[in-house]
């Protein structure tokens, strides 16, 4: 499990700031960090919308996973540990995501997605 200060973060602008985002090509999140390159699982390609999720605190509760990624084929949890602000610009967006679906738990739990980098479908429409 990564930890703090391993990977750079970003500063972009807060969910509330919402920058247009035209232009915008991609945005590399963990695609170029050791702990992110050294797991076994394939790079695949999702694309869907970016949302928040509720995020439940407890012993039992995984940290770092702030996004759902709603796909055709069902809801995908995203790890953005440290990595929040850099993606809060993506929200409700239609987004591609590079990245690794991941399954640490017992037998039955959700995997979740490590991206390695995230970039606009709808590059070129008005944002608003």
């Amino acid at each position: 499990m990564p930890g703090r200060g391993e990977y750079p973060v970003l500063q972009v602008a807060s969910i509330e700031e919402r920058p247009c985002l035209q232009g915008f090509v991609m945005t590399v999140v963990y695609g170029n960090v050791d702990w992110y390159r050294s797991r076994p699982e394939p790079e695949e390609t999702w694309t869907g919308t970016l949302a928040e999720r509720e995020v439940s605190v407890g012993p039992e509760s995984r940290g770092g996973l702030f996004f759902v990624l709603i796909t055709d084929m069902g809801p995908l949890s995203v790890y953005a540990a440290n990595v929040e602000r850099q993606l809060a610009s993506f929200l409700g967006r239609s987004v591609r995501v590079r990245g690794k679906l991941v399954d640490l738990g017992p037998p039955g739990q959700e995997k979740e997605l490590w991206p390695a980098s995230m970039e606009l479908e709808d590059i070129g429409l008005d944002p608003s």
